[in-house]
């Protein structure tokens, strides 16, 4: 079977690539030229998925037109909030009668559709099949068992995608109710960010099952609402994906919170742990206190997720802040501690924030440094990124659930 992947990263990549060794012809359209460059002459997705050898048949365009041209099974794995504008443009070149799999988890902001009601309304009359489920790219890509849901009102086309993208290792189940798979894949993600929180704050298992059990409990009356059937809940795109969300280490939403809720934790709670650190125990005896844990490291994902910015604009930094030196793991890429990420959110800070120019930034941390004042004011700059973000999070939660969209919409 001919087929298009349109949006390179690592979901996208991954289903292409998971296509290609199944034996089907395979384009997967790219934004990003690099993107297509590698995936071609290396055969290997370095910007999003590196480190993961890609199948040799599989080609990357950058032209979306070319990508999708007399294929026969379509698959939109682009961010939500780009999906509308995407499919827009390429509306004219795609085939007709080709079902369009929706694998982009999320609700678009301001007119709160799902995924696969905006693939409706720019193409008119097509096919629409939803892809979600418990499924890390990462893992799928690597070939570790994984189980989806391929969801259409029309059986047909749910059963040629089950066939498309089945393999030894990757199972599709069919399902008609659409409405309940994509719900399940975009409201997890609201749970994952309490979990993370909750687990950042030290709140233990116990919170994170109630979080879980009763979050599973709203989703599922919010799809009955809806129009979703409460068993879709109970399945692998809404109790498998939620599990997945809020718990696996891979989780974006769940990883990120969590970090930045320590970093909360630690700004607004450090007179008490000065306390705890006073106390000793009886004599003889041993401290009770938990050590803290070992020195995480960071990728360069992780640390453009938390900071808010792209992978080119910190390595330009790195050119220009000669303190900014991350160390390499042993596969080559780039890893951050926690000091790092401090620094460079108070280099953005200085930039972004107070207006100032690269050298004078630099004039600025070297002032610090000869103060002593420079690890304080580093660690401040990077609590107050973590307490903004948490406040904006809240705040358009809230507004979702009064019914008042912001303009930043669930992501997937």
């Amino acid at each position: 079977m001919r087929c298009a992947v349109v949006g390179a990263g690592a979901w996208g990549t991954a289903l292409a690539d998971l296509l290609a060794r199944n034996g089907h012809g395979v384009r997967l359209w790219a934004y990003e030229a690099d993107v297509v460059e590698t995936i071609n002459q290396k055969h290997e997705n370095v910007r999003f998925l590196g480190g993961h050898p890609l199948s040799p048949s599989l080609e990357a365009v950058g032209d979306i037109g070319r990508a999708v041209e007399g294929v026969e099974l379509v698959t939109l794995a682009t961010p939500s909030h780009v999906l509308r504008r995407i499919v827009k443009s390429a509306a004219s070149s795609l085939p007709r009668g080709a079902p369009l799999v929706v694998a982009t988890k999320g609700i678009e902001n301001v007119t709160l559709s799902l995924m696969t009601e905006v693939a409706e309304q720019e193409v008119p009359g097509a096919t629409v099949v939803a892809l979600s489920g418990p499924s890390f790219a990462v893992e799928v890509v690597a070939g570790q068992p994984t189980a989806v849901v391929v969801a259409s009102k029309r059986e047909q086309a749910a059963a040629t995608t089950q066939r498309a993208f089945s393999s030894a290792y990757f199972r599709a189940y069919t399902h008609t109710d659409v409405i309940g798979v994509e719900l399940g894949g975009a409201l997890k993600n609201v749970m994952a960010v309490a979990t993370g929180i909750a687990e950042g704050l030290g709140l233990g298992f116990n919170a994170r099952a109630a979080l879980v059990t009763r979050g599973l409990a709203e989703m599922t009356r919010l799809g009955s609402a809806l129009g979703a059937q409460q068993n879709t809940f109970a399945g692998l795109a809404g109790l498998g994906d939620l599990v997945l969300t809020c718990t696996g280490s891979l989780s974006r939403n769940r990883a990120v919170r969590y970090r930045e809720s320590r970093t909360f934790r630690g700004s607004t709670s450090s007179q008490r742990h000065r306390r705890a650190d006073d106390e000793r125990a009886p004599s003889g005896g041993r401290s009770m206190k938990a050590k803290e844990p070992v020195q995480e490291f960071f990728s360069i994902g992780d640390v453009c997720t938390l900071t808010d910015l792209k992978p080119h604009v910190l390595r330009y930094w790195e050119s220009q802040f000669k303190f900014l030196h991350p160390a390499k793991n042993r596969s080559g890429n780039r890893v951050y501690q926690r000091r790092e990420i401090e620094l460079i959110m108070l280099v953005k800070q200085l930039l972004y924030t107070e207006k100032y120019t690269i050298d004078g930034a630099r004039q600025k941390i070297d002032e610090y440094r000869k103060s002593g004042e420079l690890r304080s004011v580093a660690r401040s700059a990077l609590d107050s990124q973590a307490v903004e973000s948490m406040e904006s999070e809240l705040r358009s939660i809230l507004a979702i659930l009064d019914g008042q969209p912001e303009e930043k919409g669930i992501k997937s």
